[in-house]
């Protein structure tokens, strides 16, 4: 063995008048320096590639190419494209996954069929969106467009899609600091809450006016004066030196 006739790892075990390598499990004969085709050892197998991949042998090792359906060293992973993108894909919808048909594609679907829940007062009347993709693979927005029935207000997507626009501001009250008016407007309706727009009163803020504005925020107060914040306004306390309702005295 002094010579270490053992290649790529062999173990060397000195006899009378000779030698015997032990091998790695990927290298054989007599000094290690046959290449093991895991490939063909592994066909088949669990340590193998899997899901109809191609098993390239190498010195030593060997690799894996999936299919585009599947990743990782074995290929035992599956692409689930709806996993993480769903919330973005599908937002009024359930997000179903495709396989892949070439490799780093991202295929999704939308499931057929898809309509507005049914509310009280009736549900909203839901038409494909015409700027979607005929094809059941993702390329563009197919959410469906629901209108509300007349008298209600929404977008028309789930349980309380659409409001009566009479009596939400009687019903809700849902501005805290100003008043309720309802929103003819499906623009304003989406921007806010569905169906109204808060107009808040004098010093507050907010989609429903729940927001005190800070005053003390553009630092009022001169000459190292000290700002509290009140509702609409403010009071300085000033140092020994100055005077005002700024301070600038």
């Amino acid at each position: 063995c002094s010579s270490n006739p053992c290649r790529n790892g062999g173990t060397c075990l000195n006899l009378l008048n000779s030698y015997h390598c032990l091998c790695p499990s990927n290298w054989e004969g007599p000094d290690c320096a046959t290449d093991v085709n895991e490939c063909q050892l592994f066909s088949g197998k669990a340590q193998g590639c899997q899901n109809g991949a191609t098993c390239v042998n190498g010195p030593g090792s060997f690799t894996c190419t999936c299919s585009p359906e599947w990743s990782g060293s074995l290929c035992t992973v599956r692409y689930d494209d709806c996993r993480n993108a769903a919330q973005d894909l599908c937002v009024h919808g359930t997000c179903i996954d495709a396989d892949r048909v070439t490799p780093g594609q991202v295929a999704h679907r939308f499931p057929t069929g898809f309509s507005c829940e049914q509310l009280d007062p009736p549900a909203a009347t839901c038409s494909s969106n015409p700027g979607s993709s005929p094809s059941n693979i993702f390329e563009g927005s197919n959410i469906p467009i629901c209108t509300c029935p007349e008298g209600y207000i929404g977008n028309g997507y789930g349980p309380s899609g659409c409001t009566q626009t009479s009596n939400i501001c009687q019903t809700s009250s849902p501005c805290v600091h100003g008043q309720c008016v309802v929103s003819v407007d499906l623009h304003l309706a989406f921007s806010s809450a569905p169906g109204y727009i808060c107009i808040c009163n004098s010093g507050w803020q907010g989609v429903n006016c729940e927001q005190n504005i800070n005053e003390c925020a553009s630092s009022p107060c001169l000459n190292g004066g000290t700002c509290s914040d009140g509702v609409n306004g403010f009071t300085c306390s000033c140092t020994a030196q100055w005077t005002g309702p700024l301070c600038q005295t």
